[in-house]
């Protein structure tokens, strides 16, 4: 009921539509059981005048790119809106995320879980915001055909808390405390380490990681399983939270240093590489054939090009603009001529 607040809400709308545009719609279509339960607070001054001062930044930007567009900037969203909305690179099943947001948010998806259903049976007050909000988004995105690991990204937040509360009440519960301590601090870590080791011994040359990757990797399921080892019954609640931290964060800090999960462009950049090695082309200026910039599969293999040269040179609309002895990257069927 704070006034504040209700004032900042309207205006986070119109400042996270200049950031997503449409896909602000998917959260505040996730909070209208809550908004539906708290109505009053929609028919508030402070509300809609945060709304509008919310837009204020979006509009003056809209209104003083017009004269460099050939449209209105609205309808190249719409367009855009429109790619995503149909089948492209990006689409996936609809169930993409009930198996992808339990995977990447691993081990925290577990406690998560657990959390989400006593704030649905046990408490009333905070269910609409904590189980139903993420609950009811991710049925919604399930829906778009484009799907990536991070449209989620905005519930993580929410799932955080979850995980939290699940902990906690698994930690007080009489009849499920020991069951944790035993799975966290026995099975988990057998699990991953002996998963590790049979990976690296028997399976690490038949995959496409680098040492780098694969070093890092094992070393990052060793420090995980090794920390969550240390947890204890005995332990107050404040230094098992602590633990179970501390395993996650070591493994993903390691993973991300590693670049297994950062290089999204391996096998182009590798590629790359190889080609700016040659002597024929090292140090040399190299154009870009934009000729696909409109098809989205081509556009996003432009853009990662257009990143990884070192001396990036103009964009091409077509081979006729090439001079004699330059060099072009395309993404496009080109006459060697």
């Amino acid at each position: 009921d704070n006034k504040l607040y209700i004032l900042l809400f309207g205006i986070w709308i119109g400042l996270a539509f200049m950031m997503k545009t449409f896909l602000v719609v998917v959260p505040l279509l996730s909070l209208l059981p809550y908004l539906i339960m708290n109505q009053r607070n929609l028919f508030t001054k402070f509300f809609w005048g945060g709304l509008f001062i919310g837009f204020i930044p979006f509009i003056i930007w809209t209104l003083s790119i017009n004269s460099f567009l050939e449209n209105n900037i609205v309808f190249y969203l719409l367009d855009k809106f429109s790619i995503l909305s149909n089948k492209n690179t990006f689409t996936h099943p609809f169930y993409y995320y009930l198996w992808n947001i339990p995977l990447t948010f691993l081990p925290w998806s577990i406690f998560s879980f657990v959390g989400l259903i006593s704030n649905i049976i046990q408490n009333r007050n905070n269910r609409y915001i904590l189980a139903f909000f993420p609950l009811i988004l991710i049925a919604i995105i399930s829906f778009f055909s484009t799907k990536t690991p991070y449209y989620p990204l905005q519930i993580s937040s929410v799932l955080s808390l979850n995980t939290y509360l699940g902990i906690k009440y698994l930690l007080n519960s009489k009849k499920f405390k020991l069951i944790f301590i035993f799975f966290t601090s026995k099975i988990v870590p057998f699990f991953i380490t002996s998963t590790g080791l049979i990976y690296y011994f028997f399976f690490k040359n038949s995959s496409n990681l680098t040492n780098k990757e694969n070093i890092f990797l094992i070393i990052g399921l060793l420090c995980f399983s090794i920390s969550w080892s240390f947890i204890k019954d005995k332990k107050p609640t404040k230094e098992i939270l602590i633990t179970l931290l501390i395993g996650p964060y070591l493994f993903t800090s390691l993973i991300l240093q590693s670049g297994l999960f950062t290089d999204r462009s391996k096998e182009l950049r590798e590629a790359m590489e190889y080609v700016s090695s040659l002597d024929v082309v090292k140090n040399q200026i190299i154009h870009v054939d934009k000729r696909g910039i409109n098809s989205s599969e081509s556009q996003s293999k432009i853009i990662r090009i257009s990143l990884l040269t070192t001396n990036l040179g103009r964009g091409l609309e077509s081979n006729s603009d090439l001079n004699p002895g330059e060099l072009i990257w395309s993404s496009e069927e080109i006459d060697k001529n």
